[in-house]
């Protein structure tokens, strides 16, 4: 099978809102989380929700316990986390601490993180990463929009702003890139949509909420003109360790 940096290979991207762990029979089970992920085999991925609030049978360590678990079991022995995952807390009230983790066997070129407008009851954020893959560059935002509608609006604005306006213009027409996430958009063609399709028109918006019997698209792909689609779906198995199911789907770049 080809690697996922050498070009032409598809690539497997997956988000997945893993809900602090939280599953069916109302207890944490990272050790479930973690064997579901790595059954995905995913070259990127992006977690919301990963929240180290010790209830519900839940350690503190939950980051490093998803980078160090992630890296060794679809890396290798000798990678490092660091080469490997990048991650931003988003809320910490309560003595709450969760956030987003990024992960990637792709090397990584650089990230960033992107403040996101409010109001909101965390501070969302959103985790801009480059990626080299083969020749070609991948850039990836993955991100948790808010609850609110008009929250979201902004939330959505600001990418589309980030991608498609100012200096970045340009460079961005001829760069792959996807924005993913857990975007909390109820509509299909909601407000959403309408900010990041026009610069991203390739999507894939699943009804993955909730689990049992997915009603709504609240977990999204969207991708710009040199990112192929080749192959997407949702994973009804996966649905017995979050209330969300994750997306999994394996894109090619364009040349």
């Amino acid at each position: 099978m080809a690697r996922p940096d050498e070009d032409g290979a598809p690539i497997r991207i997956v988000s997945w809102n893993i809900h602090g762990t939280m599953g069916r029979g109302g207890k944490a089970d990272r050790e479930r989380t973690l064997s579901e992920i790595v059954r995905f085999d995913p070259d990127i991925l992006i977690l919301q929700e990963v929240d180290e609030r010790t209830g519900f049978g839940r350690p503190a360590d939950a980051f490093d316990f998803l980078r160090d678990g992630l890296t060794l079991k679809l890396v290798g022995p000798d990678a490092r986390p660091a080469d490997h995952c990048r991650d931003v807390k988003t809320g910490s009230q309560g003595g709450c601490v969760c956030g987003n983790l990024f992960f990637t066997r792709l090397p990584i070129l650089k990230s960033d993180v992107i403040d996101l407008p409010g109001p909101d009851i965390e501070a969302r954020k959103a985790i801009d990463v480059t990626l080299a893959a083969g020749s070609a560059v991948l850039r990836v935002i993955g991100t948790h929009f808010g609850l609110l509608p008009t929250t979201r609006r902004r939330q959505a604005g600001a990418i589309a702003k980030r991608l498609g306006e100012g200096p970045s213009a340009a460079k961005f027409i001829d760069e792959p890139t996807i924005v993913l996430g857990d975007l909390n958009e109820w509509s299909r063609h909601g407000w959403v949509d309408r900010a990041l399709s026009p610069v991203l028109p390739t999507v894939y918006a699943p009804k993955s909420w909730p689990e049992r019997f997915p009603i709504v698209s609240l977990d999204r792909i969207y991708a710009s003109d040199r990112v192929e689609i080749v192959s997407a779906r949702t994973d009804g198995e996966a649905g017995k360790a979050s209330d969300h199911l994750p997306l999994i789907a394996d894109i090619r770049i364009v040349r």
